[in-house]
């Protein structure tokens, strides 16, 4: 629907789209050259599953294939991509327009998304500095409540063993580190939060991905809280508890990140 209604836009108005990056082209990945290049620098030696992966894109033209470029774990895509999207510069004028490009190709294909939107609960399992609480605890203590954003796609799980394993397998805290137990809830549907167990290579581990950019609220935040895997394996965690804000993106909004995503240079890799 976006796909064609950008077409439309592009070609009814050319004049406000003057850029040869902005043509359907541009997001067509697997005919972009940068995009290989992005690739074959970031995964080192690794790039060929994903580009495996980015053809089998094009002769199905479904978004599982890029869902499995992200989640592969031997290809490590999503570490390089996450890192490039959390250091990246906060202005959007200088944000890595080829994750930008990846990013932008989920939002083409939200019909497609649709079918794997979520609602509910999900839990994730992270280490974080102590200072990095404090913006918890601000966002908390605002009237009215202050709204926090994942700048990376974030994974989550259905069950809450999946997020208390992955703590009880990370190494040791530094001294000034905590463990922290994410309890988030969905209660509006949207294609920026979907369950992928289905292309995952751990389907048990029920992972729901959340692309960034999605709004939560600081709905509760408690310390020293004593929780236990079935196999009654125990730890003690911080618990923030967040609850999904749903604000739906206007047209113009979306017109401006497509044009930004397409306008920046690569340069900025």
């Amino acid at each position: 629907m976006w796909l064609r209604l950008f077409n439309w836009f592009s070609r009814t108005f050319p004049s406000l789209v003057q850029n040869d990056n902005l043509n359907l082209e541009t997001f067509k990945l697997h005919e972009n050259n940068d995009f290989k290049e992005f690739l074959r620098l970031k995964l080192h030696g690794k790039h060929e599953t994903a580009l495996d992966e980015l053809d089998e894109f094009r002769r199905k033209n479904s978004i599982e294939s890029l869902l499995r470029i992200y989640s592969n774990e031997e290809i490590g895509f999503y570490k390089s991509l996450n890192r490039q999207l959390v250091d990246s510069p906060q202005e959007n004028d200088t944000s890595p327009h080829l994750c930008d490009r990846f990013i932008i190709e989920f939002h083409l294909r939200s019909d497609e998304l649709a079918e794997r939107r979520f609602l509910g609960t999900v839990y994730r399992g992270a280490t974080m500095d102590s200072n990095q609480l404090l913006l918890y605890e601000k966002a908390l203590e605002n009237k009215p409540r202050g709204v926090i954003t994942f700048r990376a796609f974030t994974s989550t799980s259905e069950d809450i063993d999946v997020a208390l394993n992955f703590l009880l397998r990370a190494p040791s805290l530094e001294s000034h580190q905590i463990r922290v137990l994410y309890i988030i809830e969905t209660k509006v549907k949207s294609p920026t939060i979907i369950g992928i167990a289905d292309v995952s290579e751990y389907p048990h581990e029920e992972e729901i991905l959340f692309m960034p950019g999605n709004l939560f609220v600081v709905k509760k935040l408690v310390k020293d809280v004593t929780v236990c895997t079935r196999k009654q394996e125990c730890l003690t965690v911080t618990e923030i508890h967040l609850e999904y804000l749903h604000i739906p993106v206007s047209l113009w909004k979306k017109l401006r990140h497509t044009y930004r995503s397409a306008n920046n240079s690569v340069t900025n890799l």
